[in-house]
């Protein structure tokens, strides 16, 4: 899983700009490189992605959440959790359990990256302190906030905006990349992260959907492809991402470099010869994934399975995740663009 978590924002000038886009919900704090769709998790730096809209207001652009009185316009509970009432695509919830899992997620992902991003150079050099402008991050899908929240840390002198569902929903994930490279100052980057809700097995393949009762089901795949199907229902964003890096080489010469880094990661601490930080990854990703499976719950019941027959999955799949029955992976792709120029 932001990073762009799968969830939409809006743009303007900016020289970082993160978008998470995960289904686990990705990072939903997204690190720096999520997508901009809340259906597959990123964040969007402005100083890597940034924009400046709104700068030019003789007032600041806040809107302050008053809970007693928005909360059951914001709000919404489906099936026992709370939703964020301002999209139908993505059903995660957003309530504190949920929460709570994007914070894990964000441990593993940084576990995985070293860090809050890839190419720290190009990100530390586009955030830098200059005299006469402000570098600013732009978090698109920003979840629990610890990506946005860590930037800002990191970089005290930018200044960092984090935006997360909004009524105006990315609609073209192709479109919204034209929009990064206008809203970008030159030197900026662009940061993606996104999980893949395709296992895959101990070499690396992608594991195909057997049915229950036929030799090698488990529920662990079969509560995967039930997710993928639910999640298409509601639009195409789930299988954009593994289409971006193709798509930045298309977009030519707007960028000075792009690169994608895939990582495969073992759901659940089944490979004996791992490394102690590896191992320690594995572990992180087994209980994210365990911790996803309730979440998931209220999207497959409003998809129309059983609640029995998504309850014997689900208990099925968090047994064999903890008891390392299945040695499978989880793939991540970490998406970077840097624009040409000088940070100004």
């Amino acid at each position: 899983m932001h990073e762009a978590n799968d969830d939409a924002w809006s743009p303007r000038p900016s020289d970082v700009s993160s978008y998470p886009s995960s289904s686990y919900a990705s990072d939903a704090d997204d690190e720096l490189d999520d997508k901009m769709s809340r259906a597959g998790t990123s964040e969007l730096d402005e100083s890597t992605i940034g924009s400046e809209g709104g700068r030019n207001s003789p007032s600041p652009s806040v809107y302050s959440y008053h809970s007693s009185v928005d909360g059951g316009i914001m709000l919404r509970e489906i099936h026992g959790r709370t939703f964020n009432n301002t999209s139908e695509h993505y059903m995660l919830p957003a309530d504190v359990t949920e929460h709570s899992r994007l914070d894990l997620q964000h441990e593993l992902l940084n576990k995985i990256r070293g860090g809050l991003f890839y190419v720290p150079r190009a990100v530390k050099k586009a955030l830098a302190a200059r005299e006469g402008s402000q570098p600013s991050i732009l978090d698109i899908g920003s979840g629990s906030g610890s990506w946005v929240i860590e930037m800002g840390r990191q970089f005290p002198h930018a200044e960092v905006v984090g935006l997360d569902l909004a009524p105006a929903n990315l609609s073209s994930y192709r479109k919204f990349m034209d929009e990064v490279v206008e809203i970008l100052r030159p030197g900026g980057v662009y940061l993606t992260v996104e999980g893949d809700m395709q296992l895959h097995d101990e070499n690396r393949n992608p594991l195909p959907l057997i049915n229950e009762g036929e030799p090698g089901f488990t529920y662990t795949v079969r509560i995967f492809y039930a997710i993928l199907e639910a999640m298409r229902a509601r639009g195409p964003g789930i299988d954009t991402y593994p289409k971006i890096y193709g798509w930045l080489q298309d977009q030519g010469t707007v960028w000075e470099s792009v690169g994608q880094k895939m990582v495969y990661i073992p759901l659940g601490a089944w490979d004996h010869d791992a490394s102690p930080k590896d191992r320690k990854m594995a572990e992180l990703m087994g209980q994210d994934i365990v911790s996803l499976i309730p979440s998931v719950r209220p999207m497959l019941l409003s998809y129309g399975w059983f609640d029995e027959t998504v309850d014997k999955w689900s208990t099925g799949a968090q047994e064999e995740i903890k008891s390392l029955k299945n040695k499978f992976h989880i793939r991540w792709y970490f998406t970077w663009a840097i624009k040409p120029g000088r940070a100004t």
